[in-house]
């Protein structure tokens, strides 16, 4: 939503400053304030009535839930099984500064829809 190290030749900067990360964080939540719509994937079913409000068209009636990752190795044979990986506070404090941004992002982009939610009187 703000950055995308594709758009800087594949590089990632060595940090952020903290101007830039304000800035870097600033047009992200701009970004998710102008979209039309708004969705949350484990919020699937309140995600689809508010896109739909959004855009005018009427609930075509309950949504199913298709392309379901959990699924795939039941419906398809190139596809297996993934056992989950243990979270340790080693691999939580490696991931934890690679999310960071995503984190703060995905926060902002809740409350974005939990207000859209609201206003729209979807629960």
């Amino acid at each position: 939503m703000s950055f995308s190290p594709s758009w800087v030749g594949k590089k990632l900067p060595p940090s952020l400053s903290r101007a830039d990360r304000a800035a870097a964080m600033d047009t992200a939540r701009d970004n998710i304030r102008q979209l039309t719509a708004i969705g949350i994937t484990e919020r699937f079913d309140q995600s689809a009535k508010l896109i739909c409000k959004a855009i005018g068209v009427t609930m075509p009636g309950p949504v199913m839930t298709l392309n379901v990752t959990d699924e795939k190795p039941i419906e398809d044979p190139r596809f297996s099984k993934v056992e989950p990986v243990t979270m340790t506070p080693r691999l939580r404090d490696a991931l934890s500064e690679l999310i960071e941004f995503d984190d703060e992002i995905y926060r902002f982009a809740v409350a974005e829809f939990e207000n859209r939610c609201a206003q729209q009187g979807i629960t």
